[in-house]
């Protein structure tokens, strides 16, 4: 029954963004995610990528290490950030790595939209509200969380500004 879900959230999700279909009984979750992870539109491949952190160690996880190698840029820490969350921790310092730090960097990553437009979705808030929990124990997270913050305005500016603030308040309540 969860697949059958799974796969009719995907289909709503990416319905319109060029991605063939297949009926839920022919094709797997795995199969589904490696089809999005190949789109050509860039959005619904980075959201693919961040809702995939939501399966715990899959096939999806191998899928995504091989194409690691072959990526980078903002897919490279969408790979990373979905790695970190489904796989293990060995991938936390290598996302954290490759959040960028110029405003080029910064502003490709924060229009990083959902292709229905959700915020409750929307890879950029997922990618985001993971560095800012990492952001309260590892001071390269906070760091770069900072960063971001000087880059972003609207709901997006004011999102990292919390975590930015909740990050300062654990991290300095953490030191006593």
């Amino acid at each position: 029954m969860k697949k059958f879900y799974v796969i009719l959230i995907l289909s709503i999700l990416f319905a319109g963004c060029g991605v063939e279909s297949g009926t839920a009984g022919d094709i797997t979750i795995e199969q589904a995610f490696s089809k999005l992870f190949q789109s050509d539109d860039f959005q619904s491949r980075i959201t693919a990528i961040v809702l995939s952190s939501q399966f715990k160690k899959t096939k999806l996880s191998n899928v995504l290490s091989e194409r690691l190698k072959k990526v980078d840029g903002i897919e490279k820490t969408a790979i990373l950030y979905a790695l970190a969350r489904s796989e293990s921790d060995d991938y936390i310092e290598q996302f954290t790595d490759s959040i960028p730090t110029d405003e080029k960097g910064i502003k490709t990553l924060l229009d990083i939209e959902s292709p229905r437009k959700s915020y409750f979705s929307s890879p950029a808030l997922r990618i985001i509200t993971y560095l800012g929990s990492l952001a309260i124990h590892n001071d390269k997270a906070f760091a770069k969380l900072k960063a971001m913050g000087h880059f972003a305005d609207g709901w997006q500016g004011d999102s990292i500004s919390v975590l930015v603030e909740d990050a300062e308040k654990w991290r300095e309540k953490n030191k006593k």
